[in-house]
């Protein structure tokens, strides 16, 4: 183990978009950075994958046209190619399939709904679209949940459980103590400004800005992080990073955009400097993730169907012909996407069973044409789901430690928050490093010096 460790000035430890929005918004401003990852490939749950000429993302994912992911990347160069879908979509309820309420023409006319129902959904989604909702949404207080809102908001009902189920598709979970402010955030910025299915997958946005940083950062792959401490001695912050096989580096800043127990894990290891920052992730025990089972299927030629989006209403399942709104597989064919939300449950023996149904009724005689089918039965959607109990910590963790990711206090949720604590990171990195005394030159080694010490 060297007795002094290169020196550099900003150590981002993960390479999922998180760790990709931070390292390259800091590299793009001229600040030495260095990315670590442990795998080979970068993206993490952004990261998709090619069956020949089919891209197969990990899971069904959607971009908020008007949320802080959208708007961060493209600060970043990153042009979004994207398409919002409008499906021929159905609602499914004990059994049956009914015309999904997707505006006010198909809330009018859907069998699902009563004409009370109707009435009160109709003002309801009125009230979600006016400009003024989200601030009222943001004013709402802290411990109430999003059930006990939905509760006072409609009788039981269809239309009670329509409005849940549209709660759980914006968030992406249908927990019940998540906090109302949060999920009715969300729920206006899908009614406001949809959705966008990405041409090319997520890979769309993971590569742009993989290649923004090797222009001007560094990727350093199959670097697994066992520990973060910081340097007592130092006259400013500094954080001293180690790695799986020996090597040390040491950061003026670090950006941890890891999951939040990894997170916790290594600052443990860090001993009591580190306490500032194990007390502001006090709550990771305790906080609830949100998990999925997701089926991915591929078909060659594309099969006829009535319906290219269901919702299940009495059951947590979605299905979604991604193919139908973006280019994610070759002319004629189908890339398709099924889920179950996993809420407070675990997956079931037979839940591949159901989804499969889901789609034998959606596109009958697929197993004739399938190319690839995957299935993944307890993938993480979310790392933290916030409750009154468990908000989510800020991005600043202790002095020149920063947290990304989507379990990070930050405009919004999943990519939104991923993206946009990132953002916040770089900034808070940025203005630190404005305000600081010059350090002397030697301080850090120069280009062609780190790349001769690491090798």
């Amino acid at each position: 183990m060297p007795t002094n460790p290169r020196e550099i000035e900003v150590a981002v430890i993960g390479g999922g978009l998180a760790g990709l929005s931070a390292a390259v918004s800091l590299a793009s401003s001229g600040v030495e950075v260095e990315l670590f990852e442990r795998s080979s490939q970068l993206g993490g749950r952004a990261a998709s994958r090619l069956v020949g000429d089919y891209v197969l993302d990990l899971g069904p994912h959607a971009l908020y046209a008007n949320g802080a992911a959208r708007k961060g990347l493209e600060n970043l160069g990153v042009a979004i190619r994207g398409h919002a879908p409008s499906p021929r979509a159905a609602a499914k309820l004990a059994g049956r399939y009914y015309q999904l309420p997707m505006g006010p023409a198909s809330l009018l006319t859907t069998r699902l709904l009563g004409v009370a129902d109707k009435l009160r959904l109709g003002k309801l989604l009125s009230e979600l679209q006016s400009p003024k909702f989200a601030s009222r949404a943001a004013a709402l207080p802290p411990e109430l949940t999003v059930s006990r809102w939905i509760t006072g908001e409609l009788p039981p009902g269809n239309g009670r459980i329509l409005l849940e189920t549209l709660i759980r598709l914006s968030c992406y979970s249908g927990h019940p103590a998540q906090r109302a402010s949060v999920a009715l955030g969300q729920l206006h910025l899908a009614v406001t400004g949809g959705v966008l299915y990405l041409d090319g997958g997520w890979r769309s946005l993971v590569e742009p800005l993989e290649q923004k940083l090797a222009a001007t950062g560094r990727i350093k792959h199959g670097n697994k992080v066992t520990e973060l401490r910081p340097l007592d001695d130092a006259p400013q912050s500094r954080w001293a990073v180690a790695f799986a096989n020996g090597q040390r580096v040491c950061a003026r800043h670090v950006v941890l955009a890891v999951a939040p127990n990894i997170a916790r894990k290594l600052l443990e290891r860090g001993g009591t400097g580190t306490l500032k920052a194990l007390a502001a992730l006090a709550k990771v025990s305790q906080a609830d993730a949100s998990h999925a089972s997701c089926l991915q299927v591929a078909l060659d030629p594309v099969a006829s169907g009535k319906y290219d989006f269901i919702l299940g209403l009495d059951e947590p399942v979605y299905f979604s012909a991604f193919s139908a709104t973006a280019q994610v597989g070759p002319n004629g064919a189908e890339v398709i996407h099924l889920m179950r939300y996993l809420d407070q449950s675990e997956p079931r023996e037979g839940t591949r069973g159901e989804l499969e149904s889901l789609l034998d009724f959606a596109r009958p005689g697929w197993r004739e044409r399938v190319t690839e089918a995957r299935y993944q039965p307890h993938l993480c959607v979310t790392n933290w789901i916030e409750t009154s109990q468990c908000p989510r910590p800020r991005s600043e963790l202790a002095p020149g430690l920063f947290a990304a990711g989507d379990w990070i206090a930050a405009d919004g949720i999943l990519a939104d928050a991923a993206v946009g604590s990132a953002m916040d990171a770089a900034s808070r990195i940025l203005q630190q490093r404005a305000t600081a005394q010059p350090h002397p030159a030697s301080m850090f080694a120069t280009t062609r010096g780190a790349s001769e010490l690491w090798s």
